[in-house]
């Protein structure tokens, strides 16, 4: 696939696609892995789902310097 430079971890520069689960999935019962849910999604750098659970201001870590990361990032197309 040769997209490590895209791809594999969390650094600027790469898409950012993550989701934030509302309890340990590696840590639950069976029981409750069922009733897990997500509290957060990004695709591509962008909110796309948001429970508002989480308090953080989305602006404040967009440096807006779209040109420099070739939209890696902030929810550019791919």
């Amino acid at each position: 696939m040769n997209r490590e430079n895209e791809l594999g971890s969390i650094e600027k520069g790469k898409f950012a696609d993550l989701v934030v689960l509302d309890r340990d999935y590696f840590r639950v019962s069976d029981a409750d892995m069922r009733r897990t849910s997500s509290i957060l999604t990004i695709v591509a750098g962008k909110v796309a789902h948001d429970a508002g659970v989480l308090s953080f201001d989305r602006d404040e870590h967009d440096d807006d310097d779209d040109d420099h990361d070739r939209g890696r990032g902030h929810g550019k197309d791919r």
